[in-house]
């Protein structure tokens, strides 16, 4: 029994599995790098970052809108400002080592 659900299991993901061939050569080694980037942490970014916050606070001083895009937009603020913490924070380590 165990082993007809084993056989119909590797039978269906077999089937599931999709199958490409190249038609030209392509170096594929960088692929699965994408997920372990270290993003670089540097004053530039901070800027743009604390940049993004002023502008929206602005925003929801001024602006005449609606109640969901407000609370996007306090949503918005507060990631961009732990954002911005985060990063000094990191500067701030690098700075004393």
């Amino acid at each position: 029994m165990i082993e007809d659900l084993a056989r119909l299991h590797e039978r269906l993901w077999g089937s599931n599995h999709k199958h490409y061939y190249r038609r030209w050569e392509m170096n594929t080694s960088n692929l699965g790098r994408r997920g372990q980037k270290e993003i670089v942490q540097d004053g530039v970014r901070l800027k743009r970052i604390k940049g993004r916050a002023e502008g929206i606070r602005f925003a929801l001083r001024f602006e005449d809108i609606d109640y969901r895009r407000r609370k996007e937009m306090e949503q918005t603020l507060h990631n961009l400002e732990l954002a911005a913490a985060g990063i000094e924070k990191v500067l701030k380590g690098r700075r004393s080592q």
